[in-house]
């Protein structure tokens, strides 16, 4: 084999080595400030309108940490924001028994944030899509409360 095609082989996988390394360096992993500091309330999941009386929420921190309710536990993880592309990790939940309908949500809930590939907001609400662009889950933002502001 060539010496020169191994060596320039070698210095072109360096250098797209650089650049993703680069590029994963360069990303900024934060929410964008129009979700971030938050709580949105669920509204839609799989296409069906939520059950106001069993409330769901997310909240996006500015240090990539995000947190929420699943209807039943508080549930926590990571999310990394790229763009539009946002991938939940490390999800976690505490583990209290609920009636049976709040114990669906979550199931429910936990699996779409695991299927996350995508956010966008219109309209004053947040939309996560999966694979291709499959609608998950829509929210509305929370409300302030009145001592709030």
């Amino acid at each position: 084999m060539d010496v020169k095609f191994i060596n320039s082989g070698l210095r072109l996988s360096f250098v797209l080595l650089l650049m993703l390394a680069f590029r994963a360096w360069a990303a900024d992993p934060a929410p964008p400030k129009d979700v971030a500091g938050r709580a949105w309330v669920l509204v839609q999941l799989n296409g069906e309108e939520a059950d106001a009386t069993i409330r769901s929420t997310v909240e996006f921190a500015p240090d990539s940490r995000a947190s929420g309710t699943t209807g039943c536990n508080r549930w926590f993880g990571t999310a990394m924001f790229d763009g539009s592309s946002l991938v939940f990790s490390g999800v976690g939940a505490t583990r209290m028994a609920c009636p049976q309908a709040a114990m669906d949500r979550e199931a429910a809930f936990t699996r779409m944030l695991g299927q996350v590939r995508s956010w966008k907001i219109a309209k004053e609400r947040l939309a996560l899509s999966g694979e291709e662009g499959a609608p998950l889950a829509v929210f509305r933002p929370e409300a302030p409360s009145k001592g709030r502001r």
